[in-house]
């Protein structure tokens, strides 16, 4: 029993089935083959729906699994479900279940958090019977939190509660949540919950009356709910604002030595207009000291909005759709299609460049990248078959940038015979501007201010550099 530890699997499945008001069906996401399904069929469940994305892995770890474990597998009540467990949520139609157990890790990345937001939650409530229990897990102490852990416990456990009024709250290494919408069956009596364990007569390694007394320690529980009500400055974390994700990564330098710690601790408390006012004056002070590198700056924008229209396209088809690692291949190629159909449109169409094109090629961008989480918005209400939409997002950005660099190349270099020197220019500014982008989006804008502002954000700079554009365009006649 050295794999799996015995004593977590009972802890993962007990806690929350005891205080479930039935066991009859059971919803396991992720992290099943390691001892949780045989210690659910200790319970007369009539159905186990079990969730794990890669096929592959059980047939890997079946080898290595204990006799009971390998049986439980095979039980005719276990279905596994090769399956990513939004998607399996979303569309979601048959009978309601007792218990949801949540076992992924905790959220320190943008696809780990969707399974912690206000939307998941909501949608696990609507697929749970009356009296129905859901549990998971985060990092914790049961006597200190530290400042980071406290604001990313409080975090999740304010989202939790505006879903679940009623959470129980079980201290230690890993502080378990078992949340339900009725508080009827729910308790910390230890005399209780024994008796319910005779009652479906459980024959247990670790999960006993003193078990129960050991971790349902009183002031433990008192000051870990206590320190978490009183923590109300946090975020709620929801999918489009992934606010935990940025305190997962807050929490995770804090274990080194690091100054990433104290760069992610200086970016929350600055107000997101400094960013929009941060964005003006870089263009306005270009636009002040050298006309001619306007054309640079636009460049700039235009790759930090080509890259961000990939990084919103992958993180929204994430929350729509899923999964999304296979399909990040196509949407960064629809991107790189777009790119040189818009730069063969150029060469082929446009026989008189005018720097009002670029205005409105610049502006055209913005919009859309303003567009782009609405978009999203609108396709989780949508039939799954439109996640072809989601992919060709990119495409029609990558047209934008693809026309616009020789453009302003070719305006750049209008009185010079070789377009060389301004092409390898404008190429670093294009790899300048996607890079930050990259890196700003990724680590600040999206965790702090969500994928809305993010865009909003971003598409601002390219509406202030067409807007300069036009000031010097009019300003020349």
């Amino acid at each position: 029993d050295l794999f799996p530890f015995r004593m977590d699997s009972e802890e993962s499945v007990h806690f929350p089935l005891l205080e479930s008001k039935s066991v009859e069906r059971v919803l396991v996401i992720g992290s099943g083959v390691r001892g949780l399904l045989s210690e659910i069929l200790k319970y007369p469940v009539r159905e186990i729906d079990y969730l794990e994305l890669d096929p592959a892995l059980i047939n890997f770890v079946k080898q290595y699994l204990s006799v009971s474990d390998r049986k439980a597998l095979s039980d005719t009540r276990v279905k596994v479900f090769n399956t990513e467990a939004r998607v399996f949520l979303n569309h979601y139609k048959g009978n309601k279940f007792d218990a949801v157990l949540l076992n992924t890790p905790a959220p320190y990345t943008a696809y780990l958090n969707r399974f912690y937001t206000y939307e998941f939650f909501k949608r696990v409530k609507n697929i749970l019977s009356d009296g129905g229990v859901l549990s998971f897990t985060l990092p914790s102490k049961e006597d200190y939190l530290t400042r980071e852990m406290r604001d990313f416990d409080a975090s999740i456990y304010h989202t939790l509660i505006k879903v679940f009024p009623n959470i129980i709250l079980i201290p230690g290494n890993k502080l378990r949540f078992i949340a339900s919408s009725s508080s009827e069956f729910l308790t910390y009596n230890v005399d209780i919950l024994f008796k319910r364990m005779v009652k479906y007569g459980l024959k247990t390694k670790f999960v006993n009356r003193y078990y129960f007394k050991m971790k349902f320690l009183p002031w433990h529980i008192d000051y870990v709910r206590r320190v978490l009500n009183s923590t109300t400055a946090v975020r709620l974390n929801y999918d489009f604002k992934p606010i935990s994700y940025y305190y997962g990564m807050e929490l995770f330098f804090s274990r080194f030595r690091s100054h990433l710690r104290d760069l992610l601790n200086m970016f929350i408390r600055v107000n997101v207009g400094v960013y929009f006012i941060a964005a003006f004056l870089f263009i306005f002070l270009i636009f002040i000291i050298e006309k001619r590198r306007m054309l640079g700056a636009c460049v700039f924008s235009m790759g930090a909005l080509g890259m961000s229209s990939v990084v919103l396209s992958v993180l929204g088809y994430q929350i729509v759709f899923g999964y999304v690692y296979h399909k990040i291949g196509l949407i960064s190629a629809a991107f790189m299609f777009g790119v040189s159909l818009g730069a063969s449109w150029l060469y082929k169409k446009v026989k008189h460049p005018h720097i009002k094109t670029l205005v409105y090629s610049l502006f055209l961008s913005g919009v859309y990248m303003i567009c782009i989480p609405y978009i999203f918005k609108i396709l989780k209400y949508v039939s799954p078959a439109m996640e072809i939409v989601s992919m060709s997002l990119p495409f029609f950005m990558g047209l934008i940038v693809g026309f616009v660099f020789p453009l302003a190349n070719i305006l750049y270099n209008r009185n010079k015979e070789l377009l060389i020197p301004a092409a390898g220019l404008f190429y670093f500014y294009d790899l300048i501007g996607g890079a930050a982008a990259g890196v700003i989006l990724s680590l600040v804008f999206i965790p702090l201010y969500g994928i809305f502002m993010s865009a909003y954000i971003i598409g601002f700079m390219a509406f202030v550099c067409s807007g300069f554009l036009l000031l010097d365009y009019y300003r020349r006649q």
